[in-house]
């Protein structure tokens, strides 16, 4: 009997002993799957890190197109570059405008017609959708021209508009500058705030001396306009209703005169008539300032 309870007593120590080595095997196992585990998502943080730190998007320059129908008081479209400057394929996955999400957009790589339509809340099982898609990719050292149209997004119709709902870039502050920013998929935000140049618009009788006489003219003067600093106007347009008579036109034909200084003949202009002067001014990042002025034909 006492052999008998000897030999299980051993072979309890036995299989107790064995429990015991694999409760450590299992645990040091578990430990280095843990640590092998934290090491690879480490390393794919550092990475993704790393990668995230080399992303450079530099938005390059706008150009704008007026609100014909608000006598310019906002933009109707607008089309801006970007360029790479990471040697690593980026993906694009927000644009917004002066803090507005902008839903469809078209992207062309500058030397290129192919065109890339990017919406992002686009059911692309409905026709007029199919060929767009919700991202692009930035690849490396590439630009890009993106072109926006600025109008309320109506998902029934095609061409789509750009904002998700109504906004007027008047209202919040486009006249005075518009802010871009491009968002990629590691989660970098990379703008550039363009200011609008101010159009100062003003009108004086004056007179040039020519052939012995003098002859007198309307000087339209736009040369007090500012722009921002580190920007230039390239181009001053004078749009000239004469509100009394809407038939009425330059003796050139037209309404329109250009310059920082525009010059017309007096006789140009019925005496007492009321005419409605628009100067708008263009700078060299291609935005746009409008000013409006009266003038009295005398």
């Amino acid at each position: 009997m006492r052999r008998f309870q000897r030999h299980d007593r051993g072979l309890a120590e036995i299989v107790g002993t064995l429990m015991l080595v694999l409760i450590v095997v299992v645990a040091v196992t578990a430990f280095s799957l843990f640590v092998a585990g934290y090491q690879a998502q480490l390393q794919k943080e550092q990475a993704a890190a790393h990668q995230r730190s080399l992303e450079n998007i530099r938005i390059l320059s706008v150009s704008t197109v007026l609100n014909t129908t608000n006598m310019g008081a906002n933009y109707s479209s607008f089309s801006f570059v970007a360029g790479s400057l990471d040697i690593n394929t980026m993906i694009i996955n927000e644009l917004t405008v002066n803090g507005q999400l902008i839903n469809f957009y078209s992207v062309t790589p500058l030397g290129s017609s192919s065109v890339v339509q990017v919406c992002e809340l686009c059911n692309r099982a409905m026709s007029p959708f199919q060929n767009t898609v919700p991202e692009f990719n930035l690849s490396s050292l590439e630009q890009v021209t993106i072109a926006v149209n600025l109008t309320t997004w109506n998902p029934i119709v095609d061409p789509h508009g750009g904002f998700l709902a109504f906004y007027n870039l008047a209202s919040f502050g486009a006249t005075n500058f518009i802010s871009i920013s491009l968002y990629t998929a590691l989660g970098n935000d990379f703008s550039r705030v363009f200011a609008a140049p101010t159009a100062v618009a003003l009108t004086e009788q004056s007179e040039i001396f020519s052939g012995g006489t003098d002859t007198p003219v309307v000087v339209f003067d736009g040369s007090g306009s500012v722009v921002p600093t580190n920007d230039t106007i390239v181009s001053w347009s004078w749009l000239i209703t004469d509100l009394t008579t809407p038939s009425w036109t330059l003796p050139g034909g037209g309404h329109q005169l250009q310059g920082e200084k525009a010059v017309a003949p007096q006789s140009d202009f019925t005496t007492s008539d009321h005419y409605n002067v628009v100067l708008t001014i263009t700078s060299a990042e291609g935005l746009s300032g409008t000013a409006t002025i009266l003038y009295v034909g005398s």
